[in-house]
C-alpha cells in the first residue's frame, strides 16, 4: 500500500511538472509582449520571434557602412574634370577636398548657407536660360521665314556647278544672313558642306543659334555680275 501511495505521489508531481512549466513559460512570454490571455502559446512565442528577428535587422543595419563615411559634402567653385562643374554639390573623400579642391580653390563644403546661395543662383540660371532660348527660337522664325540667302561671286560660268574664284567662307555666310534679316547671331554654330563652298549652285546648311534651337536654310551661290 505505502509503495502504490508513493508511486501515485511521484505520478502527480511529473504530471503536474510536465504542464507547469510550459505554463510559467506562457505567462513570462506573454508579460513581456503585452498578451493578455495566458491560453495562446504559440502567439506568444510567434512573438518574442518577430522581436529577436527585428533586432537582428535593426543590429545590421548598424553595423551596415554609410556610404558617406569619410566623406565630405562640398560645391565645386569651378569645373573640374572627372568630378563636376561649377555649383555642383557632391560629395568627395575627404582627404581629396583638403589636399586637392580646397587649396586650389576649387570647392567649399556644403554649409547651408552656401547651399542656398547656390540654389539662388541656379535659379537665376535657369530662368535666364529659358529667356535666352525665347529669343533664339524668334530668330530661328526670322531665319527660315527668309529660307535662302544669297552670295555672289567671281566665276567662269553661270552654270551651276561651275568653280568660283576661292570659296566661299562662314564669316562671309554668317554676314550675308545678318545684313538680309536685320539681326546680329551671336556666335553660330554653322554646319556648312565645305566640297560645294567654291562650286555655283544652291546649298542646304544649318546654323544653330542655342543648343537644340536650329535653322535649316539654303545658301545660293552665284555668279558675280559686274
Amino acid at each position: 500500500g505505502t509503495q502504490q501511495v508513493e508511486f501515485s505521489l511521484h505520478q502527480r508531481r511529473k504530471h503536474t511538472m510536465k504542464f507547469a512549466t510550459p505554463l510559467l513559460l506562457a505567462i513570462l512570454l506573454e508579460s513581456t509582449c503585452g498578451i493578455v490571455t495566458t491560453k495562446s502559446f504559440p502567439q506568444s512565442l510567434n512573438c518574442v520571434t518577430r522581436a529577436h528577428r527585428t533586432r537582428g535587422v535593426m543590429e545590421m543595419r548598424k553595423r551596415a557602412p554609410s556610404e558617406t563615411k569619410g566623406k565630405s559634402q562640398i560645391v565645386l567653385t569651378k569645373d573640374v574634370t572627372d568630378v563636376g562643374v561649377k555649383n555642383d554639390i557632391k560629395y568627395v573623400k575627404t582627404g581629396f577636398y583638403l589636399n586637392y579642391l580646397l587649396p586650389r580653390k576649387e570647392a567649399v563644403l556644403a554649409t547651408k548657407e552656401v547651399v542656398d546661395k547656390v540654389n539662388m543662383e541656379n535659379a537665376d540660371y535657369v530662368a535666364n536660360e529659358a529667356k535666352l532660348d525665347e529669343e533664339a527660337k524668334v530668330v530661328v522664325s526670322k531665319l527660315e521665314a527668309i529660307k535662302k540667302f544669297v552670295i555672289q561671286k567671281k566665276a567662269d560660268s553661270a552654270e551651276a556647278g561651275s568653280k568660283i574664284y576661292g570659296s566661299v567662307s562662314i564669316p562671309e555666310v554668317i554676314s550675308a544672313i545678318e545684313e538680309a534679316a536685320d539681326l546680329k547671331l551671336n556666335s553660330p554654330k554653322m554646319s556648312m558642306p565645305k566640297d560645294k563652298m567654291n562650286l555655283l549652285g544652291d546649298v542646304d546648311f544649318v546654323v544653330t543659334v542655342r543648343p537644340n534651337i536650329a535653322a535649316n536654310l539654303e545658301l545660293s551661290i552665284a555668279q558675280l555680275v559686274e
